[in-house]
């Protein structure tokens, strides 16, 4: 408060003064008024960072009166605070700029003046980008597939807003990279796997995602191919065709005979070994149209022994071996099932109806297992399915098994599968067609 000296009297010679308070309302006296400060944005949000990611933003501080401000330093625990123009007196209405950078997580910009007092605290934050989690649908862990069979790799991804666009890489350490399928708008993905480009045998598959940090997820499944083929895939010059045997490209199948008189043929698939041991044909047959002879044989043909690729005619369906032959060729090596639509007294027989007979080394004479049919000629096209898992044999026609016992013999050996056909004085088209050849070397089932 500011004093007015008065002479109040003059007491030997000595001035006596006095202070007065300044009376009310004298507008010369000066004024000291606080300011304030106000930022913009109040609190800072980076949205989401990839780890170690930094990102910056700028804050602008404004003095709103009634005085100015002295702004003396502005700080941050961790993240980086760039304040050039500071310290700063700010009269009213005047600003200064500064930046943050940070990285994911929370922090407060401390401003304060040269009291040290704080002015503001303006919260700091970024979110940490989500790793991407991956999971796996299908198929089931430790599954077995069959031959031909395409197989579905579903997998799901969740990454919060980015599931959707997700690239998802499958990869097989047999056959490696097997493609990429993007997410949908609900993160599922399918891949589909051809069973024409897969190698038979145990794969480990990995599927493996990557967002746009670089962060990824994995998972591992394990799969068994079972060795084999589907004819119908393979390449026409995987056939080797003998006699009157040929490709029928108009229908699609296998001709072994027409109906023209003393034919035989006969069409080996070459184009994959199999084992003769362990292995499951499956095949559509036909017989007919004729006069009722000869009939067909499926052979598992022995690759190191063989010789040639028919044996006798007649009789003898182009895989048997006789002198009683009309062309005297010696058997094929291997095991064969034929199915025999004529009854020749003279070569062992067993009965005159239509009939399975199970042998080895073309010895149709001698037939380990035999088994009667209803009749084949003429009643369409047959489905047939046989199961070879030394010793034991399945024969099954129509969903019917005929023969299902052990039979010793030799079976171990590497095998061309094929079909031979043969007419004599009576005929019969014999046609052969969808054949898919399964060797198995996965354990458990498909």
């Amino acid at each position: 408060m500011s004093w007015l000296l008065l002479l109040l009297a003059c007491t030997e010679n000595n001035l006596v003064v006095e202070e007065q308070p300044t009376p009310a309302g004298d507008d010369t006296a000066p004024v000291d008024l606080p300011g304030a400060l106000e930022a913009s944005p109040e609190r800072v949000h980076l949205g989401e960072l990839c780890p170690e990611q930094t990102a910056s933003q700028t804050i602008t501080l404004t003095s709103t009166g009634p005085g100015q401000v002295e702004v003396f330093s502005a700080t941050a625990e961790s993240w980086l605070v760039d304040a050039p123009d500071l310290p700063a007196q700010l009269p009213v209405t005047q600003s200064v700029e500064l930046t943050v950078t940070g990285t994911a997580g929370e922090d407060t910009l401390v401003v304060e003046n040269d009291g040290a007092k704080p002015l503001l605290e303006i919260p700091l934050a970024a979110t940490l980008n989500p790793a991407p989690a991956l999971t796996i649908q299908g198929p089931n862990d430790d599954t077995v597939l069959d031959i031909g069979q395409d197989v579905s790799l579903l997998a799901t991804v969740s990454d919060g807003a980015d599931s959707a666009g997700r690239l998802v890489e499958w990869s097989s350490d047999v056959d490696g990279v097997l493609g990429t399928a993007t997410t949908g708008s609900d993160g599922s993905s399918e891949l589909v796997w051809l069973a024409s480009a897969r190698s038979p045998g145990p794969h480990a598959l990995t599927a493996r995602v990557v967002d746009d940090c670089g962060q990824e997820d994995s998972v591992e499944l394990g799969l068994c191919q079972q060795a084999g083929y589907d004819a119908e895939s393979l390449d026409l010059s995987g056939w080797h065709f003998e006699g009157s045997a040929r490709y029928d490209s108009s229908n699609g199948w296998v001709e072994l005979t027409n109906t023209g008189g003393n034919l035989v043929g006969a069409a080996w698939q070459t184009g994959a070994v199999t084992r003769g041991n362990n292995v499951t044909l499956s095949f559509k047959f036909y017989m007919g149209d004729g006069s009722g002879a000869d009939g067909f044989a499926v052979t598992a043909l022995d690759t190191d022994r063989m010789t040639g690729w028919l044996g006798g005619a007649g009789g003898c369906l182009g895989y048997g071996g006789a002198s009683g032959c009309p062309n005297a060729a010696p058997g094929l090596p291997g095991w064969t099932l034929e199915v025999d639509g004529w009854y020749n007294s003279g070569h062992g027989d067993p009965t005159e109806a239509d009939h399975l007979a199970f042998s080895f080394d073309g010895d149709f004479e001698s037939p380990a297992v035999w088994a009667a049919l209803p009749e084949m000629e003429n009643t369409g096209w047959h489905e047939m399915e046989v199961t070879v898992n030394a010793p034991r044999v399945t024969v099954s026609i129509d969903g019917v098994v005929y023969i299902d016992q052990d039979i010793p013999g030799t079976y171990d050996f590497p095998a061309y599968v094929g079909f031979t056909a043969s007419t004599g004085g009576s005929t019969n088209n014999h046609l052969i067609d969808a054949l898919t050849v399964t060797e198995y070397i996965c354990e458990g089932d498909g």
